[in-house]
């Protein structure tokens, strides 16, 4: 499964349109962020993304023959705001072929932590 991330759910749009007019920036129409290279969250890459990816390093290093026109490196523990919102990659334990990341995700006061496939969250 390829974790496309679109523009906030509806339950969240109250507080990120706060965060859209105060900032003036907007959520590109698409974007995906990876959270580590195995196959059911990387296989939809075979053929490119007609977006930005976004991936750590060492997931970039795992899939460095995808077609990956806009690749983009997301820092370990240190964010990155995308159209006002800020995304923070924090390593989780997954796989040791296949390292991995959670997103921290916030905007203005309200925040969630997106884990997918997760053996362990070490303390942080």
């Amino acid at each position: 499964m390829l974790e496309f991330l679109q523009p906030a759910p509806a339950a969240w749009s109250a507080k990120c349109e706060d965060a859209e007019t105060q900032t003036g920036a907007r959520l590109p129409k698409a974007f995906a962020g990876l959270t580590h290279a195995h196959a059911d969250h990387a296989a939809g890459l075979v053929k490119g993304a007609p977006c930005p990816v976004y991936a750590t390093t060492a997931t970039w290093g795992l899939l460095s023959r995808l077609p990956i026109r806009d690749r983009r490196t997301m820092p370990l523990r240190k964010a990155v705001v995308i159209g006002g919102i800020r995304f923070s990659a924090i390593p989780v334990q997954r796989s040791m072929r296949a390292p991995a990341v959670g997103y921290r995700v916030s905007a203005n006061d309200c925040c969630f932590f997106y884990l997918p496939d997760v053996a362990e969250l070490p303390k942080a």
